[in-house]
């Protein structure tokens, strides 16, 4: 079945100035966990695809990003869906590294271990670096923001 790669800030939940550093600041996007869920029940496998420089900076440490994860991963079920696999990338612009948007190494490390085509994959996203990324490998790109969420966006795709 086709991947889905959903953009975590701004897509399944709030951005905020400074990046989301505690669990108590992951505000969740009316629809998106729900969205999640029914495009993982009609058989679509489900990527989180995320950047979190703030773990390299020293901001939260990976078990803080593990209960933020784990409040998708949650809400995700909770509406009877199954979020795949979340990847990230924990470096910061400084770093230069081949997994920070718009380089694709992400993409292609996700293409390694869930064996699948990212040139079949939509891609949810909400800034311009990212869509570079995505455009790279061939991925459908969906840009969503305030007024397009996931929610709106995937209603307006036939999947």
């Amino acid at each position: 079945m086709t991947p889905i790669f959903i953009s975590r800030d701004g897509v399944i939940n709030t951005r905020i100035e400074g990046g989301v550093t505690h669990r108590t600041q992951l505000e969740l996007i009316a629809g998106s966990t729900e969205t999640i869920a029914q495009l993982s029940r009609k058989g679509f496998t489900v990527v989180v695809v995320t950047h979190q420089p703030g773990l390299s900076l020293g901001l939260f440490d990976l078990d803080e990003m593990d209960a933020m994860h784990a409040k998708i991963i949650d809400s995700v079920e909770n509406y009877g869906g199954v979020i795949t696999a979340i990847f990230y990338c924990p470096h910061d612009e400084k770093t230069h590294c081949h997994c920070r948007p718009p380089a694709t190494g992400l993409l292609d490390v996700i293409e390694i271990e869930l064996d699948c085509n990212a040139s079949d994959a939509y891609y949810f996203c909400d800034n311009q670096a990212e869509a570079q990324a995505a455009k790279k490998k061939g991925c459908h790109v969906v840009m969503c923001d305030a007024d397009n969420t996931l929610r709106t966006m995937v209603n307006t795709l036939t999947l």
